[in-house]
């Protein structure tokens, strides 16, 4: 008697219906989920590219800065030989100008700010930890520090 009330409710071609259904509604979840997982794959390898294309450039940034302090300590070594070459004339404009290349060179130097690197950057805002290598990530806090 309860298999014919359950028949009575459900047909045989409407409970394959239902299954087709909500195995349409489970695939369909699941396909979102995948888009979803891809896309957000995909904008976290474009941030990581563009912090390491940042990084890059403060790396070439910085060695620009590094040859033109060393030009401008050589210069200053220049100055100052030259300044104690002058000390050694009993001449009063000798002194003077000794004094002169001393100054130049003392006023020449190079002061910068440090604005924050991209590195820190990215552990300001938690983006380290797209980068998954651990040893490279690692490299990278000690060069930065």
């Amino acid at each position: 008697m309860s298999d014919k009330l359950i028949l009575r409710w459900f047909k045989p071609q409407d409970l394959r219906e239902y299954i087709i259904q909500v195995s349409l509604i489970i695939l369909s979840i699941l396909i979102a989920t995948w888009i979803s997982n891809s896309e957000e794959n995909r904008r976290e390898a474009k941030r990581l590219n563009d912090y390491w294309q940042a990084i890059l450039s403060e790396v070439e940034d910085e060695i620009r800065v590094l040859e033109n302090n060393t030009a401008d300590a050589m210069r200053d070594i220049e100055n100052l030989e030259r300044g104690l070459a002058l000390t050694q004339y009993n001449h009063p404009d000798s002194t003077l100008f000794s004094l002169a290349q001393f100054a130049e060179a003392n006023l020449r130097g190079v002061f910068r700010t440090f604005p924050p690197s991209t590195y820190e950057t990215m552990v300001s805002t938690g983006d380290v930890r797209l980068i998954n290598d651990l040893e490279l990530r690692n490299d990278l806090s000690r060069a930065f520090n």
